[in-house]
């Protein structure tokens, strides 16, 4: 059988997703065909222009940042409510990395939004103001504590440093659910009551979708962490710091798991019935007996 290349699945996936390529960086969703022909029957070419203008910059600070810290980025996504910037590896393996990836496109909207602001006052132009209205209105909604938005991963990343990555997703992931459903009545409040006016739904249903490609990243992030600490260690020297766990004997060692972290690494100590330290194991030690005999393995086990 012949092996695919991560070319030919980055294909496959985008055939499957409706995403057509417009140059070697930029991708299209097909459905985003049909917007564009409403806003130019609506009259709204201007401002949907506009929209995307500042989401695209957004998005570049976004590839530019990353690129400054080393991260790779694959692509970037245009779909018919949004953008989306890509990254080769799904994830950035740092916290302090992640924050500043995030906090540099709310950063570029507050810049877009002072310049345009010197502008308009220099000259009074109603696309300037416009342009202001949406940096503005871009820069607070990505500031929402919530995945897949700026503010949602920059948390993530203050809390992965201290409970571990693996964690810090799942709690994000429940938190983002109920304040997307909450923007969703939000948004339901003000298409009855401000003219059918139904962006805010548009919205919501992206960051709905988004948020279940979210669930299936945290998978992801899962198994790489754990293939990552086991060869780490053997193939380069760097300095960790460690955190001491406390496990009973009996306790099954995907307990570990929840409490990876990019940034440092665990020592278990192993106890029995009366409290007594009776082992010490590495998180090596213990993913490594998590791989070779299941999840269902104790602490004791791997210590005996």
């Amino acid at each position: 059988m012949q092996k695919t290349t991560a070319r030919q699945r980055l294909t496959a996936v985008l055939i499957r997703e409706f995403n057509i390529r417009l140059g070697g960086f930029l991708f299209v969703n097909i459905w985003t065909a049909p917007i564009v022909f409403l806003a130019v029957y609506g009259g709204y070419f201007t401002e949907f222009a506009a929209a995307y203008s500042v989401a695209l910059i957004h998005e570049l600070a976004h590839v530019i940042c990353a690129g400054f810290f080393g991260v790779g980025v694959s692509h970037i996504t245009l779909y018919p409510f949004g953008m989306c910037a890509v990254l080769s590896d799904g994830y950035i393996p740092s916290s302090y990395k992640e924050f500043f990836t995030a906090l540099a496109g709310p950063l570029s909207n507050a810049v877009m939004f002072f310049i345009c602001g010197i502008l308009y006052n220099l000259q009074t132009a109603g696309f300037l103001l416009l342009c202001m209205n949406i940096n503005l209105a871009m820069c607070v909604l990505n500031l929402v504590p919530a995945l897949p938005l700026d503010g949602g991963r920059m948390l993530k990343a203050i809390l992965s440093s201290q409970f571990g990555i693996i964690r810090s997703y799942n709690f994000m992931l429940r938190v983002s659910r109920v304040l997307v459903l909450m923007l969703f009545a939000a948004a339901a409040a003000v298409f009855f009551l401000n003219k059918f006016n139904f962006s805010l739904i548009l919205i919501s249903a992206f960051l709905l979708q988004n948020l279940c490609s979210e669930q299936r990243s945290l998978t992801i992030v899962t198994v790489r962490e754990i293939l990552n600490r086991k060869s780490a260690y053997g193939e380069e020297m760097r300095e960790y710091r460690s955190k001491p766990l406390c496990a009973a004997a009996g306790a099954p060692a995907r307990g570990i798991l929840k409490h990876i972290s990019f940034d440092c690494v665990h020592i278990v100590h192993v106890t029995d019935k009366s409290g007594k330290i009776t082992a010490v194991l590495t998180e090596t030690q213990v993913l490594d007996a998590l791989c070779r005999d299941g999840i269902r393995i104790r602490y004791g086990d791997i210590a005996a």
